[in-house]
């Protein structure tokens, strides 16, 4: 987890990193998470995103089972970047009802950590 823009709090980060380490062992998928005030200068937030996924390489490289959510607080942007691996267990579509319905309400009332988590 990489928390740039400051949005989590200590608490939740620790517990959300176990919680990450304990879903990889027992699914073998691995989220990591990524916050940044806003989308760096000179980049669009899906060039940006994606760029970052493939240098990063979440997952097991065969697999390409791993999901990177960014969250950019000062821009207002939220984007899932996942690999292929995980289109059966969660789809684009799937990605996208979870940040309008559970974590975008959080947001908007200040919540980004339980947003995030």
């Amino acid at each position: 987890m990489t928390d740039k823009a400051g949005v989590i709090a200590p608490d939740v980060a620790a517990r959300l990193e176990r919680r990450l380490e304990d879903f990889e062992k027992e699914a073998s998928n691995q989220f990591l998470v990524y916050t940044e005030k806003t989308v760096p200068d000179g980049t669009t937030l899906e060039e940006y995103t994606v760029a970052c996924a493939q240098a990063w390489k979440a997952g097991q490289t065969q697999r390409k089972n791993g999901m990177i959510p960014f969250v950019f607080p000062g821009a207002r942007k939220v984007r899932p970047e996942g690999g292929y691996g995980l289109e059966g267990s969660m789809p684009d579509a799937l990605a996208r009802r979870v940040i309008d319905e559970q974590v975008l309400p959080l947001f908007r009332s200040g919540d980004f950590s339980g947003g995030i988590e």
